[in-house]
């Protein structure tokens, strides 16, 4: 049970969600951009925001119902010395049956320490058909997978007591997220869900995705149309 003086103490046993008003795109011609999603990776915060694009069901219809047609992202790296963009994988969509029955609506978003690309659009289509009625909530989890910097090699059923060759000193960079060093010690980190050790871009392969643990739950969002 949750103690009243610290609700924090039982995390896992809150169900931490946030509404987005997916029709609130402009605020005095200024783009609003929606609170989505957090983390920290590499020592970096950052934060990911979207805008919705909706469209009538059917094309023309009423102000009733409406479609999520597409979701531009931004990412805002708060605080850290590493940057962290999106990769080039393309985002999956699943539709998850929980234990009780109901269904669950997955977004999994790619990204990677050092990546250049800060915007990333998801187009829905038919991928997951997202349908909002209006005044009525649709709940959905935001997810993320992390990708290895650009030239780490990392394979699959790495074994973190398995002793590496020393770093290359001439890269800019150590990937701290897949690898760990201490003077000349240099081996695999333990895998950790929410990561991925497959190439960044993998055409035709779906994967097996996991949700970060501990600090980097998802971003579970209601999506509310409100038809104003």
């Amino acid at each position: 049970m949750t103690d009243p003086n610290n609700p924090l103490v039982d995390i896992k046993d809150l169900d931490i969600v946030s509404t987005v008003e997916v029709d609130n795109t402009d605020t005095n011609g200024r783009p609003v951009y929606h609170a989505l999603y957090a983390s920290q990776l590499y020592g970096t915060f950052f934060g990911v925001f979207g805008q919705f694009l909706l469209e009538p069901i059917p094309p023309g219809g009423t102000d009733d119902t409406r479609k999520v047609k597409s979701l531009h992202l931004r990412v805002l790296n708060l605080q850290g010395v590493l940057n962290i963009g999106f990769s080039t994988y393309d985002p999956t969509f699943d539709e998850v049956t929980n234990d009780d029955g109901t269904k669950k609506l997955v977004i999994n978003m790619g990204v990677r320490g050092a990546s250049r690309i800060q915007e990333k659009t998801l187009t829905f289509k038919d991928k997951l058909p997202l349908q909002l009625k209006k005044g009525k909530r649709l709940r959905i989890e935001l997810g993320r997978l992390l990708f290895p910097m650009t030239g780490v090699e990392v394979g699959p059923g790495t074994n973190p007591s398995q002793q590496l060759n020393t770093p290359n000193q001439e890269d800019p960079y150590f990937d701290s997220e897949f690898h760990y060093r201490n003077g000349v010690d240099h081996s695999y980190q333990a895998g950790r869900i929410g990561m991925s050790t497959k190439p960044d871009k993998i055409p035709g392969d779906k994967l097996e995705l996991f949700w970060p643990a501990g600090k980097c739950v998802p971003a579970n969002l209601y999506l509310l149309y409100t038809g104003q």
